[in-house]
């Protein structure tokens, strides 16, 4: 999936909660025509205003961007933002990746995880 599923998922989520885009600018600190835009698929959202977003909508931004599989991640079911992995969003906003390279950074992502913890 290229980061256009961004915008089916966050309008769906939105919705899903019962908010209009106004709304949700107004929890998110963010214009109600940029949430339109990145809703159309005509605008990306940086780091800065994925995190907002996430934040006032309460979900995952791995669960927005389609990084955490089928369901839904709340918020309070991760852990906090590392410098690292915000650098590797923002770079997937950047990139505009495909869902198969995104599938294939997660595997590289799991290996490198298990390998740094059976040292």
């Amino acid at each position: 999936m290229r980061l256009d599923g961004l915008a089916p998922k966050l309008r769906a989520y939105r919705k899903s909660l019962g908010l209009t885009q106004r709304e949700l600018g107004s929890k998110a600190g963010i214009a109600q025509e940029f949430i339109s835009e990145i809703e159309k698929g005509k605008k990306r959202p940086s780091i800065e205003v994925l995190e907002k977003l996430c934040g006032a909508l309460g979900c995952s931004a791995d669960y927005l961007l389609g990084l955490s599989g089928g369901g839904y991640c709340r918020i309070e079911d991760e852990k906090p933002p590392t410098a690292l992995s915000r650098q590797i969003l923002q770079e997937i906003i950047d990139r505009q990746l495909t869902e198969k390279d995104l599938m294939l950074a997660l595997k590289v992502a799991e290996v490198m995880h298990q390998y740094c913890h059976e040292a």
